[in-house]
């Protein structure tokens, strides 16, 4: 019987995916597992079984619970009423009293009760855990590699939120941290970090502003920041 129904509700996804609708999705945990023919109809952005897409607006695929994007669609169908007649100080999209922008990513106007947007802010940074093939994600324009002079770990461009993603490692995501930026480079790890000649993992990009995950590649693991 559960079999049926998570048929029907993939196929009811795939026609709200295809005929170009919002979608929604929630905070993942990363404790699932996704079967490679859902992989094929969703693409590399596909969530981890248990999670959808969030779909507060046009492209976004931060994953969350099938609750959370029932209520993001919930909360887009409310938004018109709880603008403010005729708008206010902060334009045409001013909330009224009571209502903040819900800011999934910067064009995100909808208004909503502040702990909605704090918690989409939360999902936007915990978005890395919610894919169930990370090393599929595109790279969205970063590249992670050594430095053969130094023996440093880098990535560029610098500006977003970095983890590693070890396979060998199931769902674990450590952060990389911010490091040091310099000539457009962020430094991963110090100088003379030594790499692991058998174990690679992913160099995983969040932007924290829109959830957005890129892949900035595979690299040798540091064995400075994972012995």
């Amino acid at each position: 019987m559960s079999k049926k129904i998570s048929s029907v509700k993939t196929r009811r996804n795939l026609r709200r995916f295809f005929s170009g609708g919002v979608a929604v999705a929630a905070v993942v945990t990363g404790s699932f597992a996704l079967a490679p023919s859902a992989h094929a109809q969703y693409g590399p952005y596909t969530c981890v079984l248990g999670l959808v897409w969030r779909e507060a607006v046009p492209g976004d695929y931060v994953c969350v619970t099938p609750q959370w994007r029932t209520k993001t669609w919930d909360e887009n169908n409310l938004g018109p009423s709880r603008v403010q007649p005729g708008g206010g100080p902060y334009g045409p999209d001013t909330c009224k009293q009571g209502y903040v922008w819900r800011e999934t990513r910067p064009s995100d106007h909808v208004c909503v009760p502040p702990l909605s947007r704090s918690q989409n802010r939360q999902a936007n940074m915990h978005a890395v855990s919610g894919y169930a093939h990370p090393e599929q994600i595109p790279r969205n324009g970063f590249s992670a590699y050594w430095k053969d002079g130094d023996n440093q770990l880098v990535v560029t461009p610098p500006n977003s939120s970095f983890y590693s993603w070890e396979p060998a490692k199931g769902s674990n995501y450590p952060s990389i941290g911010y490091g040091t930026v310099i000539f457009g480079e962020r430094w991963l790890t110090q100088r003379g970090c030594q790499r692991s000649e058998s174990r690679t993992m992913y160099v995983l990009a969040v932007d924290e502003t829109t959830g957005i995950v890129s892949n900035a590649g595979k690299v040798a693991v540091p064995l400075c920041l994972y012995p």
